[in-house]
């Protein structure tokens, strides 16, 4: 009775280590699934960001040259326009007070986001700073200051200024001589001095 009993024991232990197994294996199969399904959303989402990101350069694409045709037919001499039809000469001549007007509007969107794409490669060069990039721009919030002369030869340099983060200087600005120096933007200095955690190691 007492060796029926220890098997009987031994018999439910087994079952419940089956079973505790098999809950575990479980649980990890539920966890690698969620871990799948958040690898598919985050895929999902930076699929969805390409898209956007293909369709806003093509769309910008379209507006430069919309731009850069508006201006030719705009600014081309009279001459030019009889040479290929009558009709496009009195058609530019006659809505020339919209065209004109278009055409600089284009160009100045074209302009803007220009500047707007540059701030957006500037920004992710900022949260993505290696350690001696940092150490660069450590120098311009120490001395508060927006120009600094580098070393053109230096790699991390050419990165900063590849990513528009620093811009090389030719002129004065506001009564600072930055000839040869690199210039940060003013608002971009302000942005390193509201997050130091960018510079730290």
């Amino acid at each position: 009775m007492s060796d029926s009993g220890q098997q009987g024991n031994g018999n439910k232990q087994v079952n419940l280590n089956k079973q505790g197994n098999a809950d575990n294996q479980g649980n990890a199969d539920n966890q690698g699934n969620a871990g799948n399904q958040g690898n598919a959303g985050n895929q999902g989402n930076d699929g969805k960001k390409g898209s956007a990101n293909t369709v806003e350069q093509n769309l910008m694409q379209f507006v430069f040259w919309l731009a850069i045709v508006l201006f030719l037919f705009v600014t081309v001499p009279d001459g030019i326009l009889e040479g290929i039809s009558d009709s496009v000469r009195d058609f530019r001549n006659a809505y020339v007070w919209f065209l004109a007007p278009a055409s600089f509007f284009l160009i100045c969107l074209m302009v803007l986001n220009i500047e707007r794409m540059r701030k957006k490669i500037a920004l992710t060069k900022l949260n993505s700073l290696n350690r001696a990039e940092k150490k660069i721009l450590a120098k311009y919030v120490i001395d508060n200051t927006i120009g600094i002369k580098l070393d053109d030869e230096n790699k991390d340099v050419q990165s900063l200024s590849d990513t528009h983060v620093v811009r090389k200087q030719y002129v004065t600005h506001r009564g600072l001589d930055l000839s040869g120096a690199y210039k940060m933007k003013p608002w971009m200095l302000k942005y390193l001095r509201k997050h130091p955690e960018l510079l730290e190691d």
